[in-house]
């Protein structure tokens, strides 16, 4: 039997994997993104005040969110001279906020409480207001989609827009409605649901050294909680934020199973041109069938469901059963070939070694000699029978 390309790599197992890799993405102090009550983070466009959100080492859903470009708010100062200032504005492409009278302020990257600071000190400062007398609120009417990038270890790599249709169409995990209050937090601008967004993370990912750049600066976030089942905190993400996933190099069983950051179903190809199987494969788009099964199933039990297990043991105990994946380390297109007896003995006898199933994967099955023979000579009889023969005459 040929192996899988996921048995090719070095198996983890539960405790190594839980523990986490030794590889550490390297950060030099000056790129490390600040933590709650930590140092102002100054850019290479400007030096920012506090409020600014380049990162949080922690944060929950609860837990305001830096604002992006797009995003719509509420302006509201009551009283006389109010009226000026007050209404709807939003984040335009350089992350700037326009208000009439002052120059534009800086509100990507900051929650809205601290770009209502900022305005408010602006406002005093050109003596537009008088700082007992002003009241000032700013709030989110409605988050934008944002463009981020991620790469590395994910199914999906590339640059998405990440918005709630993107978030609730990678999963069902989290409870994504379809309808979104103003001032709602969109999870969708959250790590976790980005990486869903690109697809989930792969088998091989290092998930307790995720990497976050934004401009200069970089951060690591520690999602390891997630499969371990300790806490876990959310990241935040702004438009243009640059997601790396780090390869370990190594299959970890632990992340093929359904979770915030892995797939809840994998789409399959599937072939299953055989006796007694013919015309029962499973449905498919056009020509071509594609199943969804759970993330975690094996090719065992993808077989079974497939109809190439069973049936009369004396025409079908030897079956084959083609793989055919790509490698999640070279991305190298492996075909393995097996028995499919020898295939249910395995999974009996050693559950770990069975084949786990990636997403775009392809299984086919094929006929025992017994079968092939016998439809050899009942092609042959047909053709000889002279009632065939008579018919083939006279059409």
């Amino acid at each position: 039997m040929g192996p899988t390309a996921a048995n090719e790599l070095p198996v983890l197992s539960d405790e190594q994997a839980a523990a986490g890799s030794s590889a550490q993405v390297e950060s030099t102090p000056e790129a490390s993104l600040p933590v709650p009550g930590g140092p102002v983070l100054n850019t290479n466009t400007a030096e920012y005040g506090s409020g600014y959100v380049s990162a949080l080492g922690s944060i929950g859903y609860g837990a305001p969110l830096p604002l992006s470009p797009g995003d719509r708010l509420q302006v509201t100062i009551p009283g006389v001279g109010g009226e000026e200032f007050s209404g709807v504005y939003e984040v335009n492409l350089n992350g700037d906020l326009e208000v009439p009278y002052i120059p534009p302020l800086r509100a990507a990257g900051f929650v809205p409480e601290a770009l209502e600071q900022q305005l408010g000190s602006k406002l005093v400062e050109r003596q537009l207001f008088r700082p007992e007398l002003l009241q000032l609120s700013v709030q989110v009417l409605d988050y934008s989609p944002i463009q981020v990038s991620v790469t590395g270890a994910v199914f999906s790599p590339g640059r998405l827009l990440v918005s709630q249709e993107s978030a609730a169409a990678g999963t069902t995990n989290i409870n994504n409605d379809s309808t979104q209050f103003p001032g709602d937090y969109p999870v969708e601008r959250y790590l976790t649901s980005t990486l869903l967004s690109a697809g989930g993370v792969q088998p091989t990912a290092d998930i307790s050294q995720v990497q976050i750049l934004r401009g200069t600066q970089s951060t690591v976030v520690d999602l390891s909680g997630i499969i371990t089942g300790d806490s876990v905190d959310d990241f935040p993400l702004i438009a243009g934020d640059q997601v790396i996933v780090p390869n370990k190099g190594v299959f970890q069983g632990t992340l093929v199973r359904p979770t915030q950051i892995t797939p809840d179903t994998v789409q399959l190809y599937v072939s299953n041109i055989t006796e007694p199987g013919n015309g029962r494969n499973l449905e498919g788009d056009g020509d071509i069938n594609a199943a969804s099964f759970e993330y975690g199933t094996n090719l065992v039990q993808a077989l079974v469901a497939a109809r190439c297990v069973g049936g009369t043991r004396s025409t079908n105990a030897n079956r084959r059963a083609v793989l055919i994946q790509t490698d999640t380390v070279s991305g190298e297109l492996n075909t393995s070939e097996y028995l499919v007896q020898d295939l249910i003995t395995q999974a009996t006898e050693n559950p770990n070694d069975t084949p786990l199933l990636m997403p775009n994967d392809a299984i086919a099955c094929y006929d025992s000699g017994v079968v092939n023979a016998r439809s050899l000579f009942d092609t042959v009889g047909d053709f000889l029978n002279p009632l065939n023969l008579l018919r083939s005459i006279f059409r």
